[in-house]
């Protein structure tokens, strides 16, 4: 891993993106999940109009950078069937929790989006928002 990356990854184990936005003293781990949605969807407000999660049902997604996991539930939630990478263990670790507290089961992994460990013909959708302007080789 080159030295941005490693720096880039650095970051990212510290602070995954979105967490800022959750109260991390809540008991409830739902409400601390659901603090971090409103405010991300309140901040991107065109951002469920773009991803079109609705459209998602029975689709194979491929997610790439998970940060705290919001869209990536959205998927699941619509009835998609959704793979997620992320370059850091902290993001796999909280999207996995997250995905268990709301029921399901998915596909979650570390992985760098440069080098993905997955057929490239497999997926019918492909998301990524706010992750390519910090890979070094997009």
């Amino acid at each position: 891993m080159d030295d941005l990356k490693a720096m880039v990854k650095e970051h990212w184990e510290r602070e995954t993106c979105g967490t800022r936005y959750g109260d991390e003293s809540l008991d409830d781990r739902r409400a601390y999940f659901d603090e971090i949605e409103r405010t991300r969807y309140e901040q991107d407000d065109m951002l469920k109009a773009f991803a079109r999660f609705e459209e998602s049902r029975g689709k194979r997604v491929l997610e790439v950078g998970l940060g705290a996991g919001t869209d990536f539930v959205q998927w699941l939630r619509k009835g998609a069937i959704a793979t997620g990478r992320d370059l850091t263990d902290a993001s796999v670790n909280l999207v996995r929790e997250r995905v268990a507290l709301e029921g399901f089961e998915a596909d979650v992994r570390r992985g760098d989006a440069e080098a993905l460990d997955l057929p490239s013909d497999h997926f019918d959708i492909y998301y990524s928002w706010g992750v390519l302007h910090h890979t070094p080789n997009p």
